[in-house]
């Protein structure tokens, strides 16, 4: 389910099916979804962008089946540079990441939890993604583009096809995670929860 059209015909193209819904409107879904039961819902990177989402994750847990789970990754409001930011009187939205401008609630570990936890969900999982250098990718883009020829530019697997990003994948993300595992709250770009009924 998606509210973009564009969003919409791209997974047209990739999925079996694909919807054009408000996914905060439970009522105005497709019958044909609606008499269904799945397996696994996802909301990535969703909720953050509603107005309720304890209500979407309350109401979207009769599409489950019995043993199926929900995936929900949210990001983390208070990892380091935004912490910094805010110490010194600093809040500005952005077009990407934790503080994107499309944001309508934030989240903390904590907060997250007891969102899923006050949805009568239960956490099965809990994973997280560093993000210690991820404040540092807008320069890194910069710096990749003052490089790049034009037809690179072009091509958005550009930083995944890097030779600095394929070094950093392999010496410096094993040695993130292991920090990010001593204080995910505080270094923790985003956390990834699997929950059951």
């Amino acid at each position: 389910m998606e509210r973009e059209k564009k969003a919409i015909e791209i997974s047209k193209q990739r999925l079996d099916e694909a919807y054009e819904v408000d996914i905060e409107d439970f009522n105005r879904l497709p019958c044909n979804l609606k008499n269904r039961k799945f397996d696994i819902i996802i909301f990535a990177d969703i909720l953050e962008h509603l107005y309720d989402p304890f209500s979407v994750l309350s109401l979207y847990q009769s599409l489950l089946k019995p043993d199926g789970e929900i995936i929900i990754s949210l990001p983390n409001v208070v990892i380091w540079d935004v912490r910094l930011k805010f110490l010194f009187g600093a809040f500005n939205y952005t077009d990407t990441g934790t503080c994107d401008r499309t944001h309508i609630r934030f989240f903390t570990l904590s907060s997250m939890r007891r969102l899923i936890k006050a949805a009568r969900l239960k956490i099965i999982k809990e994973d997280f993604n560093p993000g210690i250098v991820r404040p540092f990718v807008p320069f890194i883009k910069r710096f990749m583009k003052g490089k790049a020829n034009l037809e690179s530019l072009q091509n958005p697997r550009a930083i995944l096809d890097n030779p600095l990003y394929k070094q950093y994948i392999k010496y410096f993300l094993p040695l993130e995670k292991i920090i990010c595992r001593i204080r995910k709250e505080l270094f923790a770009f985003q956390f990834v929860f699997v929950a059951q009924k």
